[in-house]
């Protein structure tokens, strides 16, 4: 094999009677085929960040999936592949552009979000169809008052007010609602300076899933991070009404209940559970090299 061509590693040590080939320490595998050229991608120094490389005649895709669930990843990747490419964000069902020269990609992942690059020989009337990556955006974080209203699960037509509040909180702490589940709104304001062309509401961490809805326009529902929401035609000049409402699970109101053959109080007093509701930082990122 290697007389044709192919590189042969062997982990540690060659096999008895093996003339060709190379030994490497497994510690120094990465490193070696790094220098070897042997990689699709490189990416300076961030753990989270995963990916997987699929060929396909001349189209090239990469799936990059930050493994995180807490921590934003933006780095910078490179990859063997040269000119244009489109990036797919298939939670949010967008698609834009983008073209490097020297195979450089800047990369902004929420936690637990993935994107695909697909890099082919796209013609003028495919590639220019979709919009540019952002070039220039800038991201604003609110220091927010909300008024919070719970709704239970069995009555969740039916929201009461439970406080107003400057911080956020788990709702599920003992000295809250401990064994809350059903629906929680936050109502709250946001004021936007200016009107933008392209405006994405992230709400950081959330316990559960959410909804969104501005000046009571619906921008979405989703189930898991990255819990951002495309608000730009919702939104105007000036103040802005923010209607957000976290659903929780069962599982709080299943705590030390003897249900289900007793399946539930097992479940949910060895399961420990995480927060429930909003935990910010709440942000907005708005496009500014086309502002309108």
């Amino acid at each position: 094999m290697q007389k044709a061509g192919a590189v042969v590693l062997f982990i540690n040590e060659l096999p008895r009677g093996c003339t060709e080939g190379m030994a490497v320490v497994l510690h120094e595998l990465a490193n070696e085929l790094v220098r070897r050229g042997l990689h699709d991608i490189t990416v300076e120094g961030n753990e989270y960040l995963r990916f997987y490389h699929l060929k396909n005649g001349k189209k090239h895709t990469y799936m990059l999936f930050n493994e995180s669930v807490t921590e934003c990843v933006k780095t910078e990747i490179c990859v063997k592949q040269r000119g244009r490419y489109l990036r797919h964000n298939v939670l949010r069902g967008e698609v834009t552009r983008g073209e490097t020269q020297d195979g450089a990609v800047s990369v902004q992942l929420s936690p637990y979000e993935s994107m695909l690059y697909i890099f082919d020989d796209y013609c003028d009337r495919e590639f220019f169809a979709y919009p540019q990556e952002f070039t220039d955006e800038k991201a604003t974080f609110f220091d927010l008052s909300f008024d919070i209203y719970v709704a239970p699960y069995n009555d969740m037509e039916n929201f009461a007010f439970y406080e107003r509040t400057d911080t956020l909180f788990d709702i599920a702490s003992f000295d809250r609602l401990p064994n809350f589940s059903g629906a929680i709104k936050y109502v709250t304001y946001l004021h936007m300076s200016d009107i933008f062309s392209r405006c994405v509401l992230d709400l950081g961490q959330v316990g559960g899933v959410v909804n969104v809805k501005i000046n009571d326009v619906e921008c979405g529902t989703t189930i898991s991070a990255p819990y951002a929401f495309d608000i730009s035609a919702a939104t105007h000049k000036g103040i802005n009404k923010a209607e957000i409402t976290v659903f929780t699970s069962l599982a709080g109101a299943m705590i030390g209940k003897d249900n289900f053959g007793g399946l539930a109080k097992k479940l949910t007093s060895q399961i420990p559970l995480r927060f429930i509701g909003l935990a910010g930082p709440i942000s907005v990122t708005f496009e500014e090299n086309n502002h309108v």
